[in-house]
């Protein structure tokens, strides 16, 4: 017997979310008894890509540094403002975000951030900046 991993991604009819618990696993108060009903219909997808599990800052971060690499070392948005003299390594700039001249290695900027200072191995929100492993 296959195992497989429930990922938490959820395709849902209007009318499910009415039987959505106000707290607690939905599993458990409503899956079970959408399964248990012969007129609901459940299904799954199997799905046989790459996944990752992104529930830390670090893998959040090791996916979208290997993203980067693999599409030539950087992924830029193209309304990012990023300075001629900014070095960017392995790194993902979002919409809107500016970049100063600074050396960033290894680094997520969200959109509509600004990096003044040079960083690596960092998450850049529009409110801080949260380095990984510090």
């Amino acid at each position: 017997t296959a195992r497989f991993m429930f990922t938490g991604v959820h395709v849902l009819s209007a009318d499910a979310l009415d039987d959505m618990p106000p707290e607690g696993c939905i599993v458990r108060h409503a899956y079970r008894r959408w399964v248990d009903d012969p007129e609901t219909v459940v299904a799954g997808v199997v799905d046989e890509g790459p996944w990752r599990d992104l529930g830390t800052l670090a893998a959040y971060l090791g996916a979208q540094v290997e993203l980067a690499r693999a599409e030539g070392g950087a992924l830029v948005h193209p309304s990012a403002e990023v300075d001629p003299a900014a070095e960017l390594d392995g790194c993902v700039v979002g919409a809107g975000a500016r970049i100063g001249p600074v050396w960033l290695a290894r680094c997520v900027v969200w959109p509509g951030a600004r990096v003044i200072e040079s960083l690596e191995d960092a998450v850049v929100t529009p409110e801080r900046v949260v380095t990984v492993g510090a």
